[in-house]
């Protein structure tokens, strides 16, 4: 049974590696949705024979599980899943409580009758009920007390007993409870004016995303106070209802056994629904217009209407088991061992533990790599970030390219395509990224100091602990990792390297600044101790401390410990008495940072050291707790340690004690045995490529022309299997976490070395990209309705230019990054079709210089490097146009029509699609042109493909939306290096009564803050959260000339930091080029 603090805080185990926060005055209920509601299974690939398990951690309500049921049913019947299992978290018992009752609700009533729709709705968002909802709610209350769960004829599960348990406590409180309705909105408003919630800019913020998709026509929905529907949105943030009813209070919107109000202030009833489309709002005669609600009620009834069909649907099984507790917590340990899923969505955790703890507490529980997706979002990740590649490096900082084999994750998402979602709000939005596992098949590698990987895991210890020093107030997923964070990463991928763990934690020694080991020596003694060849007995010690956090403060502390011995302690004192801290070297105190628990209820410190280090500092030691960002709110009176001060010391198992049993496991082979004419003697990993040097064990049979190398799977390869015609025993086979490409890797034997030399680069398309997705659902363009001009926002388009950048290029005229420039194309293309949809078009897409000569004979086509895209029909999807199209791609089958056996053939294929069309020519420079074809391709391999043509392929169009923060954000900042976001609370500032600058406590802080200033790791960090100029882009390598990114791309040899597709190119370049490589090289 989960364990809480004094506050209803749920206390993390040892087995969530994310640092403390202190919530001083507990956590908000989210029991209704403040984000959309999504599909879950959008791009999962699913089967009639497929048993489909989703695991929601943080689920809040249940408008996801809804909305996927929904969304399922429009797949063709061979397309739907044989079972349907929903796994549904939530740190907060009262929302596990509550979502049963919805469920149990919208499973029994009659969604056609308006009464039942009525009710469901209430009791879902309202504060204020009538007396018959009332009595009803609590005639189902008292059903579900004596609901037997175990049966079969229940749908609903429980985790376990203790868990029905917890839930049955609450009913039985909210069965009983019946407050004054007028009290329990004072309560809400008073919470509202705490945290300074500005209810008109929100009602305008709520209008904005309402008319996300309405038709320009509809004048009367514009987002101003004038608006019909603003005194609705008002209404409901003022009196927590969207009805007058005043009878009874909602029981189950109320903390149970405190009977307080804790839902999260920015909590609204209709964010789940929006944005609205026309046809919603109005009626068939457009002369009468509905409310917001009854407009939100509607999708309810069609979800709640899919919901019962699959759930009474006697060929499929629907099923929801309900879990309490911290959610990383469940993924390490809470779940049975061979519990995986096929979906898992964290919903924004991330902001709440750290995106790198995401990553490698639930990656493991993927049911199928390369198949199976993990969701991760951010709903603030704006508040320190231009745009997402920033929040990456940030959280991450690893080169995509490396996720595989650092994290066993690759990254499912094109950043350089933006988003395809529709934007919550014109002031910010909530960022999704997808994952999936990596191949566990693995050859054993080879690391050395200059290793790729090794500079990889070096990021990562930087933002583990901190070395950056990323500040902030608040909780945020940037500052949440810990040194615990890093012992589970190198515990799960030290399999994967010669020398295990401890060659690891000796090459970053190495690397690691010079005063390192004085401020973290500790924690780094803890995690190389703990695993490796070189283990060392750990202690876990519990040390009485009072923590407690200034009155004033509003925010979220995040605590370390820090520890010095008595001499320092004692000279830091006289420094402060004699005030020489300006003319003396400062005090270098040791931290243990983010790896620490407290017990706020027998005001306990628990944290880790290596047994050999507390033997040196016991009894001769001072400590103190302070908060990770320096913010003097903690209270840090030094406390000698000593035996008043410990209450337990005690020897522990580390793999047992921070659950590193539950990582990713890996299949890894070092060589191959029964292989006679090869032997790895090293396999190294670089950013774009693998290295291997194999040893010729027969010289006989290792010849050139009986070499025979293959690649498999043949669509995206990770295996390379080399073989000798003649030659005994089994072939050489290498396994990858990357795929690779066959064509680009070369392999060379060197009879004077007896060595053959392989080197073997990787795919972007099976690396990085939403092409690592492996049978991705298809677009369901059978159920989608045409898009219609007349009722549909033809101004939609416009969103997709929502930045600073992006009006300025627009209002001066000029072409931008790619991004900008492809979104302008689509903008294009689209209204070119919604002008005149009858007319015959196809769009050519080329370089200036080539778009404007004629696509008649294979000897014209032969000189493209382009492609010819068709409109074939249009229709709307998630509220957006999408363009169902066939695209030609010119170079793919430049070579074939120079072959005058194969250009009828090939031309003839082209005419039969664009013969007798009029042609539109779009003139793009390289980038934009590669970045149109990338979506074009990784947008066809969710669309059927005709067997009999290999020449036009089938995509589809839609918009685009940078992942950029917008102008509004800045405009809306309140913070320091936060802008106003509703989901963090405003920063306090400090009075002079609460804290004395003359106090020894402050004169520690002070040499504290001195001492935590940002590492100089030997990088250049005047723009620290950059990509580091070792690692690969974020995308794929182009020539620093010309720009292309085809051909054998090399490094410059100086810098190593620029590519070049030939020798000409970096000659031309040299000039420009020289300044920079000389000063890095």
């Amino acid at each position: 049974m989960t364990k809480y603090d004094s506050q209803g805080v749920p206390v993390l185990s040892f087995h969530n590696p994310a640092g403390t926060a202190l919530y001083p005055t507990g956590l908000y209920t989210y029991a209704m949705g403040n984000t959309r509601g999504r599909d879950l299974t959008e791009l999962v690939g699913t089967s009639n024979e497929q048993h489909l398990d989703l695991l929601l951690l943080a689920s809040g309500d249940v408008r996801n599980v809804l909305c996927t049921v929904s969304e399922l049913s429009l797949r063709k019947h061979g397309e739907r899943p044989k079972s349907l299992k929903f796994h549904l978290n939530d740190y907060d018992p009262t929302v596990v409580a509550r979502n049963v009752v919805l469920l149990e609700v919208a499973s029994a009533i009659n969604p056609d009758i308006t009464a039942d729709m009525d009710f469901l709705w209430n009791i879902w968002y309202n504060l204020a009920l009538s007396k018959a909802h009332f009595d009803r709610l609590r005639n189902i209350l008292s059903e579900l007390l004596e609901k037997n769960f175990d049966g079969d004829e229940s749908f609903l599960k429980f985790q376990n007993i203790a868990v029905l348990r917890e839930c049955v406590a609450i009913w039985k409180d909210w069965i009983d409870l019946d407050l004054k309705v007028t009290s329990v909105q004072e309560e809400r408003n008073r919470l509202i004016e705490e945290r300074d919630f500005k209810i008109d800019r929100q009602c305008n913020s709520i209008l904005t995303q309402m008319m996300m998709a309405i038709n320009e026509g509809a004048d009367i929905l514009l987002p101003t106070p004038e608006n019909p529907f603003y005194k609705e949105i008002k209404h409901w943030y003022s009196e927590g209802s969207t009805s007058d009813e005043s009878d009874k209070t909602n029981p189950t919107l109320v903390r149970p056994f405190v009977h307080k109000w804790k839902q999260h202030y920015n909590s609204c009833a209709f964010e789940s629904y929006l944005p609205i489309e026309r046809n919603d709002f109005f009626r068939q005669d457009l002369t009468r217009c509905k409310s917001l609600t009854a407009a939100c009620k509607e999708n309810l009834t069609l979800m709640v209407k899919s919901f019962q069909q699959q759930k009474q649907n006697h060929s499929t099984t629907l099923e929801v088991t309900l879990w309490t507790g911290d959610a990383l917590g469940l993924c390490t340990s809470g779940f049975p061992p061979d519990l995986l899923f096929d979906v898992i969505d964290t919903s924004n955790v991330s902001d709440h533990t750290g995106l790198l703890n995401v990553l490698i507490c639930c990656a493991p529980r993927l049911k199928v790599p390369n198949t199976s997706l993990l969701y991760t979002s951010s709903m603030i990740w704006s508040g320190g970030c231009e745009n997402i590649e920033e929040f990456y490096n940030k959280c991450v900082g690893v080169p995509v390219q490396l996720l595989p084999t650092v994290l066993g994750v690759k990254l499912a998402v094109d950043l350089d395509l933006g988003s395809n979602k529709l934007p919550d709000k014109i002031e910010s939005t909530d960022e999704i990224l997808c994952w999936v596992k990596a191949e566990p098949k693995r050859t054993l590698l080879t690391i050395d100091q200059a290793s790729d990987v090794v500079q990889a895991l070096l990021r990562l210890a930087e933002r583990c602990f901190n070395l950056l020093k990323v500040q902030s107030s608040q909780v945020y997923g940037v500052t949440l990792s810990s040194p615990l964070t890093f012992l589970r990463i190198i515990h799960q991928i030290q399999p994967l390297f010669r020398g295990g763990a401890t060659q690891i934690f000796d090459l970053l020694e190495n690397e690691l600044p010079a005063d390192f080991n004085k401020k973290f020596g500790l924690s780094w003694n803890l995690l190389k101790s703990s695993i490796g060849s070189r283990q060392e007995p750990i202690v876990e010690i519990k040390a009485s401390i009072n923590i407690s956090v200034a009155s004033w403060y509003n925010g979220t502390p995040m605590p370390m410990i820090c520890i010095v011995e008595e001499s320092v302690f004692k000279q830091a004192q006289l420094q402060w008495l004699f005030g020489l801290s300006e003319s003396v070297e400062p005090t270098t105190f040791s931290a243990i940072y983010n790896s620490l628990r407290y017990d706020d209820v027998a005001r306990i410190v628990t944290f880790h050291l290596r047994e050999r280090d507390w033997n040196k500092l016991k009894s001769n030691s001072w400590m103190w707790i302070s908060c990770s960002d320096m913010n003097p709110v903690i209270n840090r009176e030094p406390v000698h340690i000593g035996d008043e001060t410990v209450e337990s010391v005690e020897r522990i198992d580390p793999v047992e004690k921070f659950g590193l049993s539950s990582v990713q496991t890996f299949i890894v082979t070092e060589s191959n045995t029964n292989c006679q004419v090869l032997k790895a003697l090293k396999v190294e990993e670089n950013t774009l490529s693998y290295f291997a040097e194999l040893e010729i064990l027969d010289s006989v049979s290792c010849k050139a022309k009986a070499m025979k190398i293959t690649f498999q799977p043949v669509n995206c390869p990770t295996e390379v299997h080399i073989g000798f015609e003649g030659a005994k025993g089994d072939t050489f086979n290498m396994y990858f976490s990357c795929s690779v490409d066959q064509k680009s890797s070369k392999f060379q034997i060197s009879r004077t070395r007896g060595k053959v030399f392989c080197r073997i680069t990787k795919r972007e398309d099976g690396t990085v990209g939403e092409l690592v997705v492996q049978n991705p659902a298809p677009v369901p363009f059978h159920a989608l309705t045409l898009w219609d001009a007349k009722l549909h926002d033809i101004r939609i388009w416009r969103k997709m230019f929502r930045t600073k950048l992006d009006l300025e290029l627009k209002i001066q005229g000029k072409s931008g990054s790619p991004l900008f420039n492809l979104r302008e194309t689509i903008t294009i293309i689209l209204n070119k079709h919604v002008e005149d949809p009858k007319v015959p078009m196809v769009y050519c897409v080329d370089e200036p210089g080539i778009i404007e000569e004629p696509y008649y004979t294979s000897h014209d086509m032969a000189r493209k490097k382009g492609f010819v895209v068709k409109v074939q029909e249009m229709y709307k999807w998630k509220n957006m146009p999408v363009a169902q199209v066939l695209f030609f791609d010119c170079q793919q089958f430049a070579d074939m029509l120079r072959n005058d056996s194969t250009d009828k053939r090939l031309m003839g294929a082209f005419f039969s699609v664009s013969f007798c069309h009029f042609t539109y020519g779009i003139p793009a420079d390289q980038q934009e042109k590669s970045l149109f074809l990338k979506m074009l391709y990784t947008n066809a391999a969710r669309v059927p493909q005709e067997s009999g043509s290999d020449v036009w392929k089938n995509s589809y169009i839609t918009l685009l939306f940078p992942r950029e923060r917008t102008d509004f954000d800045r405009a809306g900042s309140k913070m320091r290096g936060f802008p106003f976001n509703p989901f963090l609370p405003p920063e306090t500032s400090q009075s002079e009564e609460d804290f004395s600058p003359e106090s020894f406590s402050e004169f520690l802080a002070d040499m504290l803050l001195h001492q935590m200033t940002p590492f100089d790791t030997g990088m250049d960090h005047a723009s620290v959260f950059d990509p580091p100029h070792w690692a690969a882009p974020l995308r794929e390598p182009t020539c620093a000339f010309c720009r292309s990114k085809t051909g054998d791309l090399k490094r410059c040899s100086g810098c190593k930091r620029v590519f070049y597709c030939s020798k000409k190119c970096q000659k031309h370049h040299w000039k420009e080029h020289k300044p920079d490589c000389k000063s890095i090289s």
